[in-house]
């Protein structure tokens, strides 16, 4: 997995920033609305109906390495 690169930059240093400025990050990412809910819950659904699940314990059983 990858480094997450967070850069900082000080208003009001060397000149004023002109980068928006992120007060707060929102906890919110649930659906709102029925079409996102849709589309979040689809393929699990899709992979429910066609004994997806069976598939891929199948798959995870053969893999040597993690």
């Amino acid at each position: 997995m990858t480094q997450m690169v967070v850069v900082f930059r000080l208003i009001g240093v060397d000149g004023e920033a002109t980068e928006d400025r992120v007060e707060s990050l929102s906890n919110n990412l649930e659906p709102t609305n029925e079409a996102e809910i849709e589309k979040k819950y689809y393929l699990a659904h899709t992979v429910g109906q066609v004994s997806g699940f069976a598939v891929l314990l199948n798959i995870l059983s053969k893999v040597q390495n993690l």
